[in-house]
Order: C-alpha cells, then sequence, then structure tokens
C-alpha cells in the first residue's frame, strides 16, 4: 500500500507549471489550484459539464452559457463552507483541447466568482472516471496539507446528472431554470444581452437533448441495466459509479436543489458484484490440464504456441508465466522459446520514467516469427491471433520449417474480460495501463475462430484473485 500512496505523492510531487502558476501538469493528469488555497475538510465533486457550462459552436469560434443557474447558485453558497472540486475529461485532444479546457474553467472562475480546484482527465486510464485515480490524488493533496479527507468522508458529496438520470428529467429542468431566470441573477454577472443569453441557453439544451437522445438510440446495445435493456432516454452514470467506488455520497442535480430526485439506472455494462463472485469463484475451483505437460505428449521439440482470448482476460500474464514454467522444465532446457507481444514497453531516454506501451505492427510480429522458426526458435504468440487471417503468416512458417501448432485459449468470458479491463487499469501503479476500447470486445466476437475440435487445442481458465478491484468496484 506505502507504494501505490508513493507513487501518488511522485505525481504531485512531479507536477510542473507549464501552463501557468495555477495550471500544473503531469503525464495524463491536468491540476489547477488556485494560490494560496484554502483547503477545508468538506468535498462538493462537481462536473463541468453538468449544470454549469453549455458550448456553441460556430463555424470560427465557440461561446459558452450557464446551463443552470439555480445550480451555479447553489455551489456558490456552499463554497462558504466546502471546497469545489471540478472534474473533467479531455480524453485524445491534443494541445487545442487542453486549451480548450483552460478556457472553460476562466469562464467558470469569472461567473463563480470563488477558487475551486481543477482536475483533468487526459487519458482512458486510472485518472478517468469512475476510477478513483482523482481521490487518491486528492487525497494525497489534502494529506500534504495536513487534511485527512478520508477521516471525514461523510461530509463529501458528488454533484452532477452523469449517474444514470433521465434525461427527460434533465431537460424539464434546464428549461424551467432558463423561462424563470437570467444569466445576470447570477452574481451580478455582467451581460449585455441577457434576454439573448437566455433564448441561446434555451436552444442549446434542447439541441444537446436531441442529440443525446439520438445518441442513445443508436449504441443502446452497448448499455445495460444488470443484464436488463435500459430505457435509452437515461443519461451517463460515471459520476455516481466514481463515487460508489470512492465511498461518497452521490447526489443528482434535481435532489441537490431540494427536488424530488428522479428515478436513476446503471447504464453502463456492469456486472454487479454477487455475480462477479461467482465467476471468480468458478474460475478459481476449474481445474486445468498441465501446460508443459500436454504439449510434451505432442510428440515434437519444435512448437508455434497462440494464446488466444477476449481483450485482458489475462493473456499476457498467462504467456510471462508460460514462460517461466518452461525455461524451468527438460522441454525448456532443450529448446529456447521467445514470447512475442503486440506491444512492447517505451522508456524514451535512459533517464526517462515513462512507462507507456507502444504497439507493433502485426505484420512486422508474423516476419520476425519467422525468423525465429528458421532459427529453430520456439514461438509464444501472444494475442491478436484469434482468426484465420490473423494466423496464416505464422502458419505458414510453421509449415515451412516443421514445427507443431499448439493453440491455447484464455477463457473467463466476455463480461468478466470487461471488469478484468477496469481492473488493469484500476490497479495501474503508474497510470501506463489504459483502457481497452469496448469495440476491441466487439471486433474480437466477430473475428474469432478458435479450432476447438484441433486435437492441439487446450482451454485454460486462469486463478483470479479475489481483490476488491474485482469484486466490488462499479464500471
Amino acid at each position: 500500500m506505502a507504494s501505490k500512496n508513493k507513487s501518488i505523492i511522485d505525481v504531485l510531487n512531479g507536477l510542473d507549471g507549464q501552463y501557468d502558476n495555477c495550471w500544473k501538469s503531469k503525464d495524463s493528469v491536468m491540476v489547477y489550484i488556485p494560490q494560496n488555497y484554502n483547503f477545508k475538510n468538506k468535498l462538493i465533486f462537481v462536473d463541468i459539464h453538468s449544470g454549469f457550462l453549455k458550448m456553441h459552436s460556430q463555424k470560427t469560434s465557440a461561446s459558452f452559457t450557464i446551463a443552470d443557474i439555480d445550480f451555479s447558485k447553489k455551489i456558490v453558497e456552499e463554497s462558504v463552507n466546502a471546497n469545489i472540486i471540478v472534474t473533467i475529461h479531455a480524453i485524445k485532444g491534443g494541445s487545442g483541447k487542453i486549451e480548450c479546457v483552460k478556457q472553460k474553467v476562466s469562464i467558470l472562475k469569472c461567473i463563480l466568482g470563488i477558487d475551486f480546484i481543477v482536475l483533468v482527465a487526459l487519458e482512458k486510464n486510472k485518472y478517468m472516471k469512475p476510477h478513483t485515480g482523482m481521490w487518491k490524488l486528492v487525497k494525497a493533496l489534502y494529506k500534504a496539507n495536513n487534511i485527512n479527507i478520508s477521516a471525514c468522508i461523510a461530509n463529501h458529496v458528488f454533484v452532477s446528472d452523469n449517474g444514470g438520470c433521465p434525461i427527460e428529467s434533465k431537460m424539464n429542468r434546464l428549461k424551467k431554470k432558463s423561462e424563470n431566470s437570467s444569466a445576470k441573477d447570477l452574481l451580478d454577472v455582467d451581460t449585455d444581452n441577457d434576454e439573448d443569453m437566455k433564448e441561446n441557453t434555451t436552444l442549446s439544451i434542447e439541441k444537446n437533448i436531441s442529440a443525446l437522445i439520438k445518441k442513445r438510440s443508436q449504441n443502446q446495445s452497448n448499455y445495460r441495466d444488470n443484464g436488463h435493456m435500459p430505457n435509452f432516454t437515461f443519461g451517463d452514470d460515471y459520476d455516481r459509479a466514481f463515487a460508489n467506488n470512492v465511498g461518497i455520497k452521490y447526489m443528482c442535480i434535481n435532489e441537490f436543489l431540494d427536488y424530488d430526485p428522479p428515478e436513476m439506472r446503471w447504464t453502463s455494462p456492469c456486472i454487479v458484484p454477487d455475480k462477479r463472485i461467482e465467476y471468480v469463484k468458478a474460475t478459481n475451483e476449474y481445474l486445468n490440464s498441465n501446460v508443459i505437460h500436454f504439449i510434451e505428449k505432442r510428440g515434437s521439440e519444435n512448437f508455434l504456441i497462440f494464446v488466444m482470448g477476449p481483450p485482458r482476460c489475462g493473456k499476457t500474464t498467462f504467456c510471462r508465466k508460460f514462460i517461466e514454467v518452461w525455461n524451468s522444465e527438460e522441454l525448456g532446457r532443450q529448446n529456447n522459446i521467445k514470447h512475442l507481444e503486440l506491444q512492447s514497453k517505451f522508456r524514451g531516454d535512459q533517464t526517462s520514467n515513462d512507462n507507456r506501451y507502444v504497439y507493433v505492427n502485426d505484420r512486422v510480429r508474423a516476419n520476425q516469427a519467422g525468423k525465429l522458426l528458421a532459427d529453430r526458435i520456439c514461438v509464444l504468440v501472444d494475442g491478436k491471433c484469434e482468426s484465420k487471417e490473423s494466423r496464416q503468416k505464422y502458419l505458414t512458417h510453421a509449415s515451412k520449417h516443421g514445427y507443431t501448432v499448439i493453440y491455447i485459449e484464455i477463457f473467463v468470458g466476455f463480461q468478466l474480460s470487461y471488469v478484468l479491463n477496469h481492473t488493469a487499469v484500476e490497479e495501474s501503479r503508474d497510470g501506463s495501463v489504459y483502457l481497452c476500447d469496448d469495440i476491441e470486445y466487439e471486433k474480437y466476437k466477430v473475428s474469432a475462430e478458435i479450432p476447438e475440435n484441433d486435437p492441439n487445442y487446450l482451454k485454460y481458465v486462469p486463478n483470479i484473485d479475489d481483490r476488491p478491484t474485482i469484486t466490488e468496484y462499479h464500471y
């Protein structure tokens, strides 16, 4: 545990002021901390796009208006006794996206007239909600200022509309606000055109809600409510999942403003903890064959071994353990083997601590395998070999040099693979592990051609530890 805390402290200590005195950055995290900030023991987390600002894009520029004036007023009132933590996702946007984030924060600061902290996730890693990297970063920040926010966790709350709220409820509330309020009501914000701003806000709401509904109707197959399809008019739930993961209260904006809270649904493809425990128990009780003995019985000394399975099912972990066992057995002492991945660690220069991964082209890997097989070196192909087409180049080389082909499928199922995907990200120490896109699972489902009837096929079910990141977190 100490090493994990140390890595978070290292991130904080490594933040440099490359933007200005308040903006700090490190790898995939940006943090905005006002000078001489007054740290308090009550935190209110918010999302900058939920209740605060709406953007109006034009051909040459973009403008922002207030999305919910009453919400912004309430936040200002609460800031007397609480610190406001603004969270932002700015994934894959480059310098232009960063400048846009800075612009939004400047506008929000001007509108609210209060100090607040901003946390910006720039990559799909442990700092992106619903993962808890941001929370750990905040804990380290407050600890450095002699405040233990975990000891007063009951004081904290996350407020947003990203809790699986009905989109219609959000739309009706915002329409009502825009009809009965003007932007000038908020802290005497100076606007020359209050009526225009009100009209733009209403139009923006209708436009954005329509876009959200359209998006939901097109992608509803990607969302599940504990195995059941929710109505596509329920919005994202990642803020409520974040609050659930770190153990703080979540409130939708309606509830925060003392209105009746709407029904909320989990809309991300999550497996409930009880079901995960069943999956973990089933995998741990499965009795696997001895892989080395299985290979030895094939009556050969030269092997091309394919390791297949859905994304993040444990293929690379299996391969690394397999290499260790191979080298300790008589088969390994007589035959060298090379583990070929599609990713390799990139460190930059010799003094860099950069542990990001870069991906190798599969054609390059297949050619490398051909050279190794020609040199009578066994090859272990790690992933991206689930289809006949993806295996063909390797099989051509194996046939040419007289190698026996082994097929090993790492079998945990798609749903548990999805959980393991997030678990790997959550447990990453340095944020170098990125979330595997959902589309990769769909690609695997479509392209997988597993030769289950081949006598050299072996199904392997990995033993999965019963860790909190697997059985308790909501993804």
